[in-house]
């Protein structure tokens, strides 16, 4: 199930930018998710209008049926004029809509990818059921982390993605 990011509070698209003039700008995501983990796929960059070498946090939020609460959210800081996140999070349980507040000032912004991902089995326990499996399949080989090295002019990867059954 796909859902679009819906500007929410102080926010307009200029071309490719998102551009606020409030320090909390705000998109909704309306979706029911009812899962233990999510995986936040998030990346983009800050304008360099927007003071892009100074730290900043964005931000989920989850109504559970109560409303959105800062207690709740899921903070990333980031640092630098881009963003790049992907991680497994635990949420508690049935979400009702998502807010994401993509930075704390006035400010320009590109989001090249936002992704929430959750299994629709209610299954899963663990948050090893997100990552799907990544095959080094042709010329490439694993340095560290999420580094990768071509050994060749045709790299290529096998993806396992699990399946409910």
């Amino acid at each position: 199930m796909e859902r679009e990011l819906q500007p929410h509070s102080a926010l307009q698209k200029i071309g490719n930018q998102w551009v606020s003039k409030s320090d909390d700008p705000q998109f909704l995501v309306p979706i029911q998710i009812n899962t233990r983990f999510i995986r936040v796929v998030i990346s983009g960059r800050f304008s360099t209008d927007s003071n892009a070498d100074t730290t900043t946090s964005l931000k989920l939020y989850f109504d559970y049926g109560s409303g959105f609460h800062e207690s709740q959210a899921l903070v990333f800081v980031c640092t630098g004029g881009t963003f790049q996140i992907d991680e497994i999070c635990n949420v508690d349980g049935p979400i009702r809509e998502i807010r994401f507040d993509p930075m704390e000032r006035p400010g320009a912004f590109e989001l090249d990818h936002f992704a929430i991902i959750a299994r629709s089995s209610s299954k899963s326990s663990s948050p090893e059921d997100y990552r799907p499996l990544l095959i080094p399949t042709n010329q490439v080989r694993h340095i560290e982390g999420n580094r990768w090295k071509s050994l060749g002019n045709d790299p290529y990867f096998h993806i396992d993605v699990p399946v409910d059954d």
